[in-house]
């Protein structure tokens, strides 16, 4: 087995064809990363605390899980991509890698389509390109 890069999507969005394509993988257990990733009242220090050691440990156990059942192997080059609620980024940051994990942010460009209608009007669009991964730790 090879050893490869392999990014553990920790955010609420579905990864992008162009993140597949650089390693990232859907963790098992999204509904329950988007539950603690969700607020919504005013949340404390603790709880902002508690949702990232949360986050944290369901980072790990699919690090484990990956290696335990030969998806990866031991000394692959793991990280956890991040991303929501800016008050939650440096708990979650801090707690990921407490836990031993490394930490990439997805870089995006904004690109401008125009497309011509069937009525020849044009419409505008702007996209979002996946560009890379910045890496934070």
């Amino acid at each position: 087995m090879n050893k490869r890069k392999v990014i553990i999507n920790l955010t609420q969005h579905p990864a992008t064809p162009e993140q597949i394509s650089e390693g990232v993988v859907e963790p098992r257990l999204k509904s329950l990363i988007i539950r603690w990733l969700t607020f919504n009242e005013l949340p404390t220090l603790q709880q902002i605390q508690r949702h990232a050691g949360q986050l944290a440990e369901i980072a790990r156990r699919e690090w484990v899980s990956l290696i335990q059942e030969k998806k990866i192997p031991e000394d692959s080059n793991v990280r956890v991509m991040i991303g929501g609620a800016p008050f939650l980024m440096a708990p979650l940051e801090q707690a990921l890698c407490t836990a031993g994990l490394r930490v990439v942010y997805a870089f995006s460009k904004r690109v401008s389509e125009e497309v011509q209608k069937l009525n020849g009007t044009v419409e505008k669009k702007q996209i979002f390109k996946h560009a890379g991964f910045i890496e934070i730790s």
